[in-house]
C-alpha cells in the first residue's frame, strides 16, 4: 500500500502531469475580431507563492509582455485612450500544497468582454476565449508556475489570433 503511494508520487514528479483545456476554436477566436487591445488583470496569488519567488506583479508583467510581443495593445487601468467596452485578459493561478512537498496548480487565462445574450440584452462581462491547465510541481520549483503562465499567454501570439487581435 505505502509502496504504491510512493511509486505514484515519484511518477508524478518524474513524469510531468499536465492536463489542459481551451475555449479556443474558430467561434471563440471570432469573438476577438476588432478588439482595439486588452487590459490584463492577475488575480491575487496565495501568500506562500511570494515566499517562493512568484508574485502577482511578476505574472502581470510577463503576461503583458507576451501579449505586446504578439502586436496586441495592452491598456493599463488608467489608460484614457482605452475604449469604454475594452476587453481584458484575466489570469488566475490557484495552488494547493501537499504536505509531501508537491504543489498542484491550475492556470486559467480568459478574455472577458462586454456581451449580451439574445434573451437578455443587458451588457455584462463574459468570457469569450479561454485556456487553462492543471499540473503539479515540487515546492522547490514553484518558479516553474511563472513559465507555465507565460506559455499559456503565448497562445495569444499564434498567427490566427494575432491577425484577429492586431490593431
Amino acid at each position: 500500500c505505502c509502496a504504491l503511494v510512493v511509486l505514484i508520487l515519484i511518477g508524478m514528479v518524474i513524469i510531468p502531469v499536465r492536463h489542459a483545456w481551451a475555449l479556443d476554436d474558430e467561434a471563440a477566436r471570432a469573438t476577438l475580431k476588432g478588439l482595439a487591445g486588452v487590459g490584463v488583470w492577475v488575480r491575487d496569488l496565495a501568500p506562500d507563492m511570494a515566499q517562493h519567488g512568484v508574485t502577482t506583479q511578476q505574472l502581470q508583467t510577463e503576461v503583458e509582455r507576451q501579449i505586446r510581443r504578439a502586436g496586441i495593445t495592452v491598456f493599463s487601468g488608467q489608460d484614457a485612450s482605452a475604449p469604454a467596452d475594452r476587453a481584458f485578459v484575466a489570469v488566475s493561478v490557484t495552488t494547493l500544497q501537499h504536505p509531501g512537498g508537491l504543489y498542484a496548480y491550475a492556470i486559467d487565462l480568459a478574455v472577458y468582454q462586454a456581451a449580451a445574450l439574445v434573451r437578455d440584452p443587458a451588457l455584462r462581462s463574459l468570457a469569450t476565449w479561454a485556456v487553462g491547465s492543471l499540473s503539479m510541481v515540487e515546492a522547490t520549483n514553484l518558479r516553474a508556475i511563472s513559465t507555465s503562465v507565460a506559455s499559456r499567454s503565448t497562445i495569444l501570439s499564434r498567427p490566427i489570433t494575432r491577425r484577429i487581435l492586431a490593431p
